[in-house]
């Protein structure tokens, strides 16, 4: 079965400032974070982010050669630290 790759706008959410941390209470208000760089969708190389996502399993037909296709579908992203300028600084 071939690949379907479609791209949608995910928001990615700043959370370089602090503050943010992966408890419920956070995570309920997740949308209360600054967009990056006010709606960009282009992170700088290096970045560590965590990306919240759904999987959906289904088969693709009723006969029983039927396959079973994944698809993995982005919620959005949260940016936690850029690009470390040097190595020395690992």
């Amino acid at each position: 079965m071939p690949s379907v790759t479609i791209f949608c706008p995910v928001p990615i959410y700043d959370a370089t400032q602090g503050g943010f941390g992966f408890k419920e209470s956070d995570l309920g208000k997740i949308q209360s974070l600054p967009l990056y760089r006010k709606g960009s969708y282009d992170l700088p190389p290096y970045a560590v982010v965590t990306v919240a996502y759904t999987v959906t399993s289904f088969i693709t037909s009723n006969s029983p050669s039927a396959n079973t296709a994944l698809l993995f579908n982005i919620l959005f992203a949260v940016l936690l630290a850029e690009k470390i300028n040097d190595e020395e600084d690992l």
